[in-house]
């Protein structure tokens, strides 16, 4: 009786101003439509999802990261890049522990990433590119 209510309400909503049930719903394939409803349900509760993410896979709060961001300027731990407007920095941690070591940008993020976490990997790299330089 409840889910029958809320689906009633939602199809209020969601025809305000058409003054007709979606096209969608009536064809007798409700799940599409439904799909939709769960997705727009999800984005607005994305604030839910971060909180949970955060705390799940890195025991942060979104007080912590905050914290963690302003400590940092608001910029990547690595390249000191402010993230776009449309992105978050990244918590960067310790795979074996979950240890928090910082927040950065998908690029540093991604490479740190590819390169294995691996500093001697890091720095034979780094010699490659000054031998690389050194000889123009």
């Amino acid at each position: 009786m409840l889910w029958n209510q809320i689906k009633l309400l939602i199809l209020k909503d969601l025809t305000k101003g058409r003054g007709s049930v979606p096209l969608i719903f009536r064809s007798g394939h409700p799940t599409p439509y439904w799909n939709m409803v769960r997705i727009d349900m999800k984005r607005r509760s994305s604030d839910y999802y971060r909180c949970k993410n955060l705390r799940s896979k890195f025991g942060l709060t979104v007080e912590d990261y905050d914290r963690l961001l302003a400590k940092q300027k608001g910029r990547c731990a690595i390249c000191g890049q402010h993230p776009p407007k449309t992105r978050r920095l990244a918590v960067d941690h310790i795979h074996g522990t979950r240890r928090v070591r910082g927040l950065l940008c998908t690029h540093c993020n991604v490479a740190l990433g590819l390169l294995g976490e691996d500093v001697h990997r890091i720095v034979r790299m780094l010699d490659y590119l000054r031998g690389y330089y050194w000889k123009w």
